[in-house]
């Protein structure tokens, strides 16, 4: 992930260069924790996954998960406490990913929803997060 203040950011290619050398883009994935700066986002320590993108072509090959191991290693590299994220309820494959891969959690927290304008636990998106260390350790 290359970094900027307050996150990062990260591509992945084809690895198929044309004929000068270039690449197409086949996934992104943004951290960032500047959206705990907000008044709503009060959570020390974390860190927010957001904006995992795929190009269709590319889905079912490992495209995601390499970019949210690269994630995972940039927060823990940076000593966050918790990655947080929002999957859309009925992305399965996003879901299964974020739980079953890399042990995410649906978490409920009333700031998230108020950030994204939505009234407390009527969310139209499932926040997740991933503890990668013990609040204070």
């Amino acid at each position: 992930l290359a970094g900027a203040p307050g996150g990062a950011a990260a591509a992945a290619d084809d690895g198929d260069g044309d004929d000068a050398g270039a690449s197409r883009i086949i996934g992104t994935i943004d951290c960032s924790t500047a959206e705990f700066a907000l008044p709503t986002h009060s959570l020390a320590d974390g860190m927010y996954l957001c904006a995992l993108c795929v190009h269709p072509r590319a889905r079912r090959r490992g495209v995601g998960r390499r970019l949210v191991e690269a994630a995972i290693d940039f927060a823990r590299a940076r000593d966050v406490e918790a990655l947080y994220l929002h999957v859309e309820p009925d992305n399965a494959a996003a879901t299964a990913l974020y739980a079953d891969v890399f042990g995410f959690e649906r978490f409920s927290d009333a700031r998230f929803d108020m950030a994204l304008g939505h009234r407390p636990g009527v969310a139209s998106v499932q926040l997740m997060r991933l503890v990668l260390r013990e609040e204070g350790a």
